[in-house]
Order: C-alpha cells, then sequence, then structure tokens
C-alpha cells in the first residue's frame, strides 16, 4: 500500500519537547488503527545537541516507517526542503518539535485525504500558559483557487501563515519547485504557502484539529531580537497581497482597498508589541514605518509665490508652520482653505486662518479666503479657481510655482488628490507638511488617538490611488 502521509519534524533547540512530540505521534498512529506504513515519519535534525538526537533515536524503532537526517545549522527552512527531499508521501504535513499532533487527527483526516484535493487546512490548539484557545475554520470545499482568494480577501481568517496546519500534495511542490527560502529567519513559512497557492486548483478547510500548538517563550518568534524586523515584515506583507490579488476574481475595487490596507494595519501593529520586549527594535523600525507612512516634504523654493494651506478642525500649528517656511516673502499670495466648522466653534477653518495670518502681519490683500470647501477634493478644486484668478495679476509674473501645506500625516493622500484634481499645476506645485501635538513623527503610535488618525490615512491612501496600488502588486499581462 503506498504511503499516504510524510510527516517532517525539524528540530533544533527543542530537546526538552521532542519525546512529548514523537510519542504523541506514536500513539496518534497507534491507535488510528490505519497501517503504519500508510505514515512515515522523517525528523531533521537541523545541529540539534547530542541529547535531543539520542532521545530521538530511540524512538526510531518503534515506527514502522521512520527516517532521521543529521545536518549542520542552517535553519528549519533548510531541514524542511531536506525532509520534503526524503518524502516518500503522496502528501506532505509538517510538525514542529515542540507542539504534539492532536488525538483523532489521523483517523479523521483519512477519508478527507481520499477526496484527493490540492491543499487541506485544519484548525489548530493555541496552548499558553495553561490558557487553551481554538483557532478554527469551517468544514467547506473550494472547487477553485479562486474562491478560496475571494472569501480570504473578504472575510480573512483562513489560517493561511502556519505550515504545520496544513497537508500539501508532495507532487505539486516537486513539480514546481516549490521551497522555503532559506535565506530569511522567518516568515519562509508565509512565503512557502503563498508559492504553493499559486499552483493549486482546489482546497479542503476543516475544522478538525491538526496539532496542538504550544507557545514555549524560549522558542517564541517574539522572545528574538531580528534586525530592521519591519522591513521583512513588509516584503512578506506584499507577497500576501500580490498572492491574493493575482487568485481573486469575484471581488470589488473597495474589497481589495480593504484587504490591503487592513493587513498592513495589522502588521504595523504587532510590530509595536514587539517595543516592550525589544527596545532596541522601536527607533529603527519607526524610521522604517514612518518612511512608509509620511510623504517626504519638499524644500522651500523662492519661485512659490502662491501658498495654500489646507484647513482642519484645529488647523493654527498648520498656519505657524506656513508663517515659518514663507519669513521671509513679504509679498506671498496665502490661500486659506477650509468650509467647516474650526474647534472655536464661531469661526470657519478658513476664517480662523485668515485671522491668524492677519494677526501675524500679513497684509490682507495678499489672503484669499476660500470658504466652501468640505474635504480635500474640494479644497483643491475650490483653490484651483482662486489660483488662476490670482495668476493673472501682473506682480505674479516672476512666479512659477505654488506651495501646498497640509497635515504631516495627510501629506501622501494630498499628493494623490493634487495628481487628480490638480493637474494643470501639479509639476509646479511643492508640498509641504505640519505636525500638531497629537500627531508626529516620534510620538503618533503612543496614543490610540494618533494611531487611528494615521491608520485612516492609510485606508484612504490605498482607496484614493487604487490603481497605482494595482499596478504595484500586478504586472501588467496579470488579470484580477
Amino acid at each position: 500500500m503506498p504511503i499516504k502521509l510524510s510527516i517532517i519534524i525539524p528540530i533544533y533547540k527543542e530537546e526538552e519537547y521532542i519525546e512529548e512530540c514523537l510519542s504523541s505521534l506514536l500513539d496518534e498512529i497507534n491507535n488510528s488503527k490505519l497501517p503504519n506504513k500508510e505514515y512515515e515519519v522523517i525528523v531533521v535534525s537541523d545541529g540539534a545537541s547530542d541529547e535531543a538526537e539520542n532521545k530521538i533515536l530511540k524512538y526510531k524503532e518503534l515506527f514502522d516507517n521512520f527516517k532521521f537526517l543529521k545536518m549542520q545549522h542552517k535553519g528549519a527552512g533548510t531541514a524542511r526542503n531536506q525532509g520534503i527531499s526524503l518524502a516518500n508521501g503522496e502528501y506532505v504535513s509538517f510538525l514542529d518539535a515542540d507542539d504534539r499532533i492532536s488525538k483523532g487527527f489521523l483517523i479523521k483526516c483519512n477519508e478527507l485525504l481520499n477526496k484527493n484535493k490540492d491543499l487541506y487546512i485544519f484548525g489548530l490548539k493555541r496552548i499558553e500558559d495553561g490558557r487553551v484557545e481554538y483557532w478554527t475554520v469551517k468544514d467547506k470545499e473550494y472547487e477553485n483557487i479562486y474562491e478560496f482568494a475571494d472569501e480570504y480577501i473578504k472575510n480573512g481568517h483562513l489560517l493561511i501563515y502556519s505550515n504545520c496546519n496544513k497537508l500539501y500534495k508532495t507532487k505539486i511542490i516537486r513539480d514546481n519547485n516549490i521551497k522555503f527560502d532559506e535565506q530569511i529567519h522567518f516568515g519562509e513559512d508565509r512565503l512557502f504557502n503563498y508559492d504553493y497557492l499559486y499552483h493549486c486548483d482546489n482546497i479542503v478547510t476543516s475544522s478538525i484539529i491538526k496539532h496542538d500548538y504550544i507557545k514555549r517563550s524560549e522558542t517564541s518568534q517574539s522572545t528574538k531580537h531580528y534586525e530592521k524586523y519591519f522591513d521583512i515584515i513588509l516584503k512578506l506583507h506584499i507577497e500576501k497581497v500580490k498572492c491574493f490579488l493575482k487568485l481573486s476574481k469575484n471581488v470589488s475595487d473597495a474589497e481589495i482597498s480593504s484587504f490591503a490596507s487592513g493587513d498592513l494595519i495589522e502588521e504595523i501593529e504587532n510590530t509595536f508589541k514587539r517595543f516592550d520586549l525589544h527596545k532596541e527594535e522601536e527607533e529603527e523600525n519607526i524610521k522604517i514605518i514612518n518612511d512608509l507612512v509620511f510623504e517626504k516634504p519638499d524644500d522651500m523654493s523662492d519661485d512659490i509665490g502662491i501658498f495654500i494651506i489646507l484647513g482642519s478642525s484645529n488647523c493654527g500649528y498648520k498656519v505657524k508652520k506656513a508663517l515659518e517656511l514663507c519669513r521671509d516673502k513679504i509679498n506671498m499670495k496665502y490661500i486659506v482653505s477650509g468650509g467647516n466648522l474650526h474647534i472655536s466653534k464661531d469661526k470657519t477653518e478658513a476664517e480662523y486662518m485668515a485671522s491668524m495670518l492677519e494677526e501675524s502681519g500679513v497684509s490682507k490683500v495678499n489672503i484669499y479666503i476660500e470658504n466652501m470647501a468640505r474635504n480635500t477634493k474640494e479644497n483643491f478644486q475650490y483653490s484651483y479657481k482662486i489660483i488662476q484668478n490670482i495668476l493673472k495679476e501682473k506682480d505674479m509674473r516672476p512666479y512659477d510655482k505654488i506651495g501646498i501645506l497640509t497635515s504631516g500625516f495627510h501629506l501622501k493622500r494630498a499628493k494623490l488628490l493634487a495628481n487628480r484634481f490638480f493637474s494643470d499645476f501639479i509639476n509646479k506645485s511643492l508640498f509641504f507638511s505640519a505636525f500638531g501635538p497629537i500627531v508626529s513623527l516620534r510620538n503618533w503610535y503612543k496614543s490610540e488617538n494618533g494611531k487611528n488618525i494615521v491608520y485612516n490615512e492609510i485606508r484612504k491612501n490605498v482607496n484614493n490611488d487604487f490603481n497605482v496600488f494595482r499596478k504595484k502588486y500586478m504586472s501588467d499581462d496579470d488579470k484580477h
């Protein structure tokens, strides 16, 4: 009878738990009353200790089909690749050396394997400090890969990251030369899954619990320091979005936008959670995140003759920044734009900014109030008409550039919208930013208010420039 399933267990520093792992697997094979030769166990020592190897060899004689491979320490990805090369099973499964196979799993999944699907995804039991959580997926068959991708984009919760809760068809892995990336420190399991999904036709998700995932503090990813952690996370995020964007078919642009921005925000939040344990990662990773989230402002130019300040409910700090940038430009024409009520409650945003400029010595004739705009799109639409009239004045001839100032977190979106609604002046526009007391490059992530403001901008940026976003993740010949 051919082997149905090869179970691959890499081991490095888990010698304390390997006997518990192998014992649970042996009990499960014996209790399933299925022929032992339908299953094989492959343990790969990734530079494990002699003590660990001695424990493993004690179990070798207890299994009918058992393979043991020793190698120098090169990482879990290399160990899994070596295990795949030894596998004779129709399907391949992975189990971490400090986890346990769940009772009854083999007998329960045996019927599912007879369906001959390309990928099986199961639930898992997560155990940490005595607390137990069940991470599950619903019982469902996806006859087309795009149905699975559509579902994930719309709803998530399909447990796609781990390798240990899945069964893979060995032929698909080998025919397409799918391997774990041996050069990265973590996330190689995610990349393996994305690569595998490209070659799937059908998938089964099952509520059956495949294994007990026991979170050990000494082996947890969160306890290890990684240089430029968010750089790695960002690459994983991009590959994930690219995969599901290419594989999906019946999802809307809005659903894709929500999926992509939501995943990025989640990864940023997960990075923040590391800072208490890894204080050394904070400064480095905040800079990487800020470079991604906050657009870099332009340098001031003598060619600027018109300076637009985009309003907000609390826009005083923007006026102060504008005056600082334009302090030597006596004849600067200011357009203050914003028809919403200022937090002072007695003026619109534009009126409040105009009064601040006058109090600071700016001549009233150089202040143009745009008092109708309710959002950034309208800021540009209504300011456009004012600019056209200002440029007709004789004293504007030496100037051919326009300055635009907005909130620091808002700069990227302002540029996106300017490209769309301000096209006549976009090549002559320079963009500047100002940070208020809540949102600054140094502290925005330390308050829920600051994070909410920035996360909202991330969502809007993806949505407002969706076509550019799409091209970034898909080549021209790929179709959504």
